[in-house]
């Protein structure tokens, strides 16, 4: 795990596999299934996901920030922050040097998707996060 998180820590690739156009400011991972499972339950069963429909009105795809799910209280993941992170395209494909490993990672951020025929949200990515 901590290879792959290295890369995507120091690369524009995605958890999918697709390349994106700028390095992410944070790369983690779940300690385990389970507490992923958790994880999601937690934001649809304690109101963050409600909480960024709501700020999001009429999107499909809504992302829920750690701020709206807050701090979990359970160690969640690990993973590793950029050490200089910056909006700046160019910028952030030119930084080098070893990220900053986070531990005790205890909040979540993800994307959710509306799919109608199901009328239901779908999780198209989730990730532990730093507690607000």
């Amino acid at each position: 795990f901590r290879v792959s998180l290295m890369l995507r820590a120091k690369s524009a690739i995605k958890p999918n596999g697709d390349v994106g156009p700028s390095v992410p400011p944070l790369s983690s991972a779940f300690h385990s299934d389970e507490l992923l499972i958790f994880a999601d339950q937690t934001i649809r069963n304690g109101g963050a996901l409600e909480r960024a429909i709501a700020r999001q009105p009429g999107q499909d795809v809504i992302r829920v920030t750690a701020q709206e799910a807050g701090d979990i209280g359970v160690d969640l993941g690990r993973g590793f922050k950029r050490v200089l992170p910056t909006g700046n395209i160019l910028k952030n494909l030119e930084t080098n040097g070893a990220p900053e490993k986070l531990e005790n990672l205890r909040s979540i951020e993800g994307l959710y998707q509306y799919n109608p025929s199901k009328k239901n949200w779908e999780t198209i990515t989730i990730f532990p996060a730093p507690a607000p």
